[in-house]
């Protein structure tokens, strides 16, 4: 562009020089009355070729810059309505942007609309904001193309709640927008088509589970100093998850005992997160914690979810206490998992 401009300037000139003046792209020559018809005539004649030459150059030049313009709507989004190619640049996100409900695991479609954001190339960042805050985020692309459309997996060991989308630009993250509200993630789907069953005719119950999952060894009995069974554990275990599953039957009358210390410690604020729940109708606590790091020191990596429920038994003598461990990768599903072999819980 700065090379044309150069040229129509001498073109503009030398018009000058030969005192001719340019309008429209005509040329108008402004010949002295001491001017002979031959000169005239020759100095037309040169007009004329400078007017050519110059009407050359405007539409070659008008050609360059439709071809720039046609270029640039292949790098520039502008999908906002009101987007103008004078407008800041910008971005909105348009879905989810407030009360869907959606599953870890599931599909989900982002949309979006951009002004003046780069199209053609790697530019757009998608991320999961727990609570709309920063503590918690999950990329689900760190450099996708500005389409406006995208289809996103969310990952099956999200942490569970509420959520905002932030979709931005990678060249300038001051680009970039939120839901106006937060959708909801809960746990996924588990289908129990396949699982096994556990019965413990000994103390009266049983339970469903995974058939990724196995029992360790046999029952054994809990034996305290007098010699006297207090209870009985059962364990189970996922090598391929790093999941683990105690369970434990404390009989009367250490089993009402240890129930009431739980829900002295819950009353007391002691479990952060922690909540009352109904097993086979029986009362009981539930809490989670997180793990980084063991009781000598040794960090975890990943860290440890585990999930503590403890419940009384029918009889409200004795309780049992069921303890899930696993890693934070797997906690989502693993937890979904555990959640459903609750409801499958029963007193025989």
């Amino acid at each position: 562009m700065n090379k044309n401009k150069g040229f129509i300037g001498i073109g503009l000139i030398l018009a000058i020089v030969l005192g001719v003046v340019v309008v429209g792209g005509g040329a108008y020559y402004m010949g002295t009355k001491k001017d002979n018809p031959k000169q005239e005539v020759d100095k037309l004649s040169e007009v004329s070729e400078i007017n050519k030459e110059v009407g050359q150059e405007v539409s070659k030049t008008q050609n360059q810059d439709t071809k720039l313009i046609d270029q640039t709507k292949t790098v520039v989004d502008n999908s906002s309505a009101n987007c103008k190619s004078n407008s800041v640049p910008s971005i909105k996100v348009l879905s989810p942007n407030g009360g869907e409900v959606y599953k870890a695991g599931d599909k989900i479609t982002v949309k979006w609309e951009s002004c003046n954001i780069t199209s053609t190339a790697l530019n757009i960042f998608v991320a999961l904001h727990k609570d709309g805050g920063w503590d918690s985020v999950t990329y689900l692309s760190n450099a996708t193309t500005n389409n406006g459309n995208e289809v996103f997996t969310i990952p099956a060991n999200i942490m569970l709640g509420s959520y905002k989308i932030r979709v931005g630009s990678v060249s300038a993250k001051v680009q970039q927008d939120f839901s106006d509200n937060s959708f909801t993630i809960n746990s996924p789907q588990v289908s129990m088509a396949n699982w096994k069953t556990y019965t413990n005719k000994e103390y009266g119950f049983s339970f469903n589970y995974p058939e990724t999952w196995s029992m360790v060894g046999q029952p054994s009995n809990n034996i305290n100093l007098k010699g006297e069974i207090t209870g009985q554990e059962v364990n189970f275990n996922d090598i391929n998850t790093n999941t683990i599953l105690n369970v434990h039957y404390y009989l009367a009358p250490s089993g009402k005992e240890v129930f009431n210390l739980t829900l002295s410690d819950f009353n007391s604020g002691l479990y952060k997160d922690a909540k009352e729940i109904k097993v086979d109708g029986n009362n009981g606590i539930k809490y989670f914690t997180t793990k980084s790091i063991d009781i000598k020191g040794n960090v975890y990596n990943p860290p440890m979810k585990e999930v503590f429920v403890n419940f009384l038994d029918t009889k409200q003598t004795g309780s049992m206490v069921l303890f899930l461990e696993t890693i934070l990768p797997n906690s989502v599903t693993e937890i979904a998992n555990f959640e459903k072999l609750l409801t499958t819980f029963k007193f025989l």
